[in-house]
């Protein structure tokens, strides 16, 4: 046992004479620009939160990332061959994982405790030389500061996209990534999830609420054939979507939407130029709005993110199918005429 204990305290005073012994040039060589540069300005600004020899040839460090996100470095030191630097094959947590910028803070840290004549950090007790309790304490501080959340003004958000699809209405959850100054980012995909699970960590309660509703309604996604409530119900369902400050209209770059109202609505037939006709909706100040046939019709504001119950002169269901009306082309015109006269007779 002594002899084993002498030979680690051997290995690890030989990798401390070698970690203790790499400068800033070994550095610069071995992670390379702009790597090192930032690498340096991050340990100005006192970034570093450790660094330290924790194996033979290898350190470990916690530097503080933008934003304030805490990422773990792990480093390998290989041998100074002659005339060359030691070869350096630094993990870590951050996005780029790899001889990053952080990875060259820790060893600039531990090349500057050199230089000032304190040796490189102290190799810490082997893993076996510590009690359990005292082991699992340690790996529980390392986590919890290793797991500091991301900073809010990045992050991912769930959206939800009230729009008509396929003569219905429906919401689709929707992923977006947002910029650091409120922006929405590149990054918009459609959410799925499986088997009820809602882990994503940009789920919160309410998320999980409406999410479960959504799946009840039209299996995960409500579209056309969704089996969505009626009434109070299905207004106190909308509502409740709208005061998350997430729902959008039309696509995930459209108005934030509020609930607004109920708006008087008229149909209108709108023809363009090669004779195509469109079931068009105005309200009563004649600007146009999208309707949205749920069973009970709602309006939807383009322009400043209205939404609402709509009122017609038509029962309800009828015009819920009036607003999911097909584009109607020229040659059709007179026909489907005739036969909304004859559907529409009272």
């Amino acid at each position: 046992m002594r002899a084993a204990r002498a030979l680690r305290r051997a290995r690890a005073a030989a990798a401390s004479e070698r970690a203790g012994s790499i400068s800033a040039g070994d550095v610069a060589a071995g992670i390379g620009e702009p790597y090192f540069s930032r690498g340096r300005n991050y340990l100005e600004r006192g970034k570093v939160r450790s660094a330290r020899l924790v194996a033979p040839d290898n350190v470990e460090g916690l530097v503080l990332g933008g934003g304030g996100r805490v990422y773990r470095q792990s480093v390998a030191l290989g041998p100074a061959r002659r005339g060359r630097a030691p070869e350096i094959e630094g993990v870590c947590s951050c996005p780029m994982g790899y001889n990053c910028k952080h990875v060259a803070a820790v060893l600039l840290s531990v090349a500057r405790e050199s230089r000032r004549g304190k040796g490189a950090p102290a190799a810490a007790p082997a893993p076996d030389e510590l009690p359990a309790e005292l082991r699992r304490w340690i790996a529980g501080l390392r986590q919890a500061e290793a797991s500091t959340p991301p900073p809010p003004e990045t992050q991912r958000r769930l959206l939800y996209v009230f729009r008509a699809a396929g003569g219905g209405a429906e919401i689709v959850p929707v992923e977006a990534v947002f910029k650091k100054n409120g922006e929405l980012g590149a990054h918009v995909s459609e959410y799925r999830h499986v088997g009820g699970l809602f882990a994503a960590n940009f789920i919160d309660s309410r998320d999980v609420g409406l999410l479960a509703k959504l799946e009840r309604f039209g299996g995960g996604r409500a579209g056309a054939r969704a089996e969505w409530p009626e009434g109070e119900e299905l207004w106190d369902f909308l509502r409740e979507a709208i005061a998350t400050g997430r729902a959008r209209g039309l696509d995930a770059r459209g108005a934030e939407l509020h609930w607004a109202e109920a708006r008087a609505v008229r149909f209108a037939w709108e023809a363009a130029e090669d004779g195509r006709q469109r079931l068009a909706a105005r309200d009563g100040e004649d600007r146009p709005v999208t309707l949205l046939p749920f069973p009970s019709l709602a309006f939807l504001d383009p322009d400043t993110g209205a939404f609402g119950p709509a009122e017609t002169d038509l029962p309800g269901r009828l015009a819920a199918r009036f607003a999911g009306a097909p584009e109607v082309p020229a040659p059709a015109a007179a026909a489907v005429a005739r036969e909304l006269a004859r559907a529409t007779a009272r």
